[in-house]
């Protein structure tokens, strides 16, 4: 497993798409019906270093998104990049990831991809 990339999840119906990443890198997880159960089955397998997030609106992405990542700093030591689901990227989430101090923003496959500098 690649530690050195964190997937955050926010889309609460990601669920059915859990399981081909949870292999690949730590993911946190919006907590939602769908993800639950998801991260429940995995855990029960013993697959993957999921942890779901609780929010108090979860169509809130972006802001649950800024919310999340003091805990994800504060957890994942040695990451340097996020690749962040559920969210479609925009000259102004942008600039509210720079101003979290996450640059180089770039289209990924499952979502946008931001680095965190050393």
């Amino acid at each position: 497993m690649d530690k050195t990339r964190v997937v955050i999840v926010v889309d609460p119906g990601y669920g059915h798409e859990l399981n081909r990443l949870s292999r690949l890198h730590p993911i946190w997880i919006v907590a939602s019906q769908v993800n639950d159960e998801a991260t429940r089955a995995l855990w029960k397998q013993g697959i993957g270093d999921i942890t779901t997030f609780r929010v108090t609106e979860q169509e809130s992405r972006v802001e649950n998104l800024l919310e999340i990542l003091s805990t994800v700093d504060l957890h994942q030591p040695g990451y340097n990049s996020l690749i962040v689901i559920g969210i479609t990227r925009s000259e102004a989430l942008d600039a509210r990831l720079a101003a979290s101090s996450l640059v180089n923003p770039r289209d990924g496959v499952d979502g946008f991809i931001v680095d965190v500098p050393e």
